[in-house]
């Protein structure tokens, strides 16, 4: 995960998002299936009147073959949950465990995080809407597998 910014009329907010987004609004670094498909589907040379930088802009409807029914899931949920109101996104994911564990680095400039997915598992502090319930074997179970999938990748790395 990394942090990706966008500034307002007054100040830079960030927001933590995959690599890959952030790859993808900037597509002078992609190659192939991944070059063709950010410039088919996003405008990254924008700016919005008053603007500091350049904002990325959907040019193109959502194709929602890319996605898994669990994927479109989990998009209508985060749209109804959270609103479509992108400061307050951003200033909801702010108070989850997973990026208060790295806001210090984020603050100080960095712009890529290594970020656990066990640390999505926490809950926020207390006003903040969990998302969802896990019970305590739940909990574990996921835990479990994470702690699987990181093995696997720190081999890979």
């Amino acid at each position: 995960m990394i942090s990706y910014s966008y500034k307002s009329r007054k100040k830079t907010h960030t927001f933590a998002v995959a690599s890959c987004v952030k790859d993808l609004a900037e597509p002078d670094s992609l190659y192939g299936m991944e070059r063709h498909y950010a410039q088919h589907y996003f405008n990254t040379g924008h700016k919005e009147e008053g603007e500091e930088e350049y904002l990325v802009r959907s040019v193109q409807p959502v194709d929602e073959e890319v996605f898994s029914d669990s994927d479109m899931e989990a998009l209508q949920f985060a749209w109804e949950r959270f609103g479509h109101n992108l400061k307050h996104v951003v200033n909801v994911t702010h108070q989850y465990p997973e990026w208060k564990k790295h806001e210090s680095a984020l603050d100080a400039g960095q712009s890529r995080v290594r970020m656990d997915l066990v640390d999505f598992l926490e809950d926020p502090a207390e006003g903040f809407d969990p998302c969802w319930h896990l019970t305590d074997e739940e909990n574990q179970l996921r835990r479990k597998a994470l702690a699987g999938l990181n093995a696997v990748e720190t081999l890979w790395r």
